[in-house]
Protein backbone atom coordinates (compact mmCIF):
# COMPACT_ATOMS: atom_id res chain seq x y z
CA UNK A 1 0.00 0.00 0.00
CA UNK A 2 1.30 3.03 -0.90
CA UNK A 3 2.11 6.32 1.20
CA UNK A 4 1.37 10.27 1.08
CA UNK A 5 5.03 11.93 0.07
CA UNK A 6 4.18 14.48 2.29
CA UNK A 7 2.22 13.96 5.56
CA UNK A 8 2.71 9.93 4.98
CA UNK A 9 -0.62 8.85 5.71
CA UNK A 10 -1.45 5.22 3.65
CA UNK A 11 -3.18 6.25 0.61
CA UNK A 12 -5.59 4.01 -1.02
CA UNK A 13 -4.32 1.74 -4.22
CA UNK A 14 -4.46 4.15 -7.10
CA UNK A 15 -5.21 7.13 -5.52
CA UNK A 16 -4.45 10.44 -6.97
CA UNK A 17 -4.51 13.07 -4.07
CA UNK A 18 -4.31 12.24 -0.10
CA UNK A 19 -7.25 12.45 1.38
CA UNK A 20 -5.55 14.08 4.07
CA UNK A 21 -3.66 16.86 2.86
CA UNK A 22 -4.58 16.97 -0.46
CA UNK A 23 -0.72 16.77 -2.04
CA UNK A 24 -0.28 14.71 -5.26
CA UNK A 25 0.33 10.92 -4.62
CA UNK A 26 2.60 10.76 -8.16
CA UNK A 27 5.98 12.31 -8.34
CA UNK A 28 6.84 14.83 -11.24
CA UNK A 29 9.41 13.01 -13.59
CA UNK A 30 11.82 15.31 -14.54
CA UNK A 31 13.12 14.88 -18.40
CA UNK A 32 16.81 14.85 -19.16
CA UNK A 33 18.13 17.58 -21.20
CA UNK A 34 21.25 15.57 -21.55
CA UNK A 35 20.60 14.60 -25.33
CA UNK A 36 19.49 18.06 -26.35
CA UNK A 37 23.38 19.02 -24.55
CA UNK A 38 24.85 16.65 -26.54
CA UNK A 39 22.90 17.31 -29.99
CA UNK A 40 23.41 21.38 -29.69
CA UNK A 41 27.41 20.22 -28.59
CA UNK A 42 27.32 18.45 -32.17
CA UNK A 43 25.58 21.48 -34.58
CA UNK A 44 28.13 24.11 -33.04
CA UNK A 45 31.15 21.81 -33.57
CA UNK A 46 30.13 21.10 -36.99
CA UNK A 47 29.44 25.32 -37.42
CA UNK A 48 32.68 25.76 -36.12
CA UNK A 49 34.34 23.39 -38.42
CA UNK A 50 32.28 24.79 -41.61
CA UNK A 51 34.06 28.23 -40.60
CA UNK A 52 37.22 26.78 -40.05
CA UNK A 53 37.28 25.07 -43.85
CA UNK A 54 35.05 28.33 -44.95
CA UNK A 55 38.14 30.59 -43.98
CA UNK A 56 41.00 28.29 -45.13
CA UNK A 57 39.17 27.85 -48.21
CA UNK A 58 37.90 31.58 -48.87
CA UNK A 59 41.49 33.48 -47.43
Amino acid sequence: MPFCLKCGRKLSDGAMFCVSCIASSTVPLRKSHVGRKILLGFVLLDLVAAGGLMFYLFQ
